[in-house]
């Protein structure tokens, strides 16, 4: 096993920085994680999504970088076209 804790005490001071830029910050922690719950905790507090395996991240990283595009399609399309993306929030 592997301590963790120096990653997660060092991206915890960057996820400000990195909010503050607009850049998504995401973090992925994959195995037997002695002190996950608390690691885990930690980055959420500082606003840090984490995620159990590096797919699901990678996913989401997706999503976050069509996610302009997709809300301006939602926003330009009729609110009965049914081939637009359904974003929340959508009337």
């Amino acid at each position: 096993m592997v301590d963790a804790g120096p990653v997660i005490a060092a991206l915890s001071h960057l996820a400000p920085r990195a909010r503050a830029a607009g850049m998504p910050f995401l973090h992925s922690m994959m195995g037997t994680l002695e002190a996950g719950p608390e690691w885990s905790g930690a980055m959420e507090t500082t606003g840090v999504p984490m995620f159990a395996d590096s797919e699901r991240m990678a996913q989401c990283a997706a999503l976050l970088a069509r996610y302009q595009a997709l809300r301006a399609q939602a926003a330009a399309a009729p609110a009965d076209d049914a081939s637009a993306p359904a974003l929340k929030g959508r009337g």
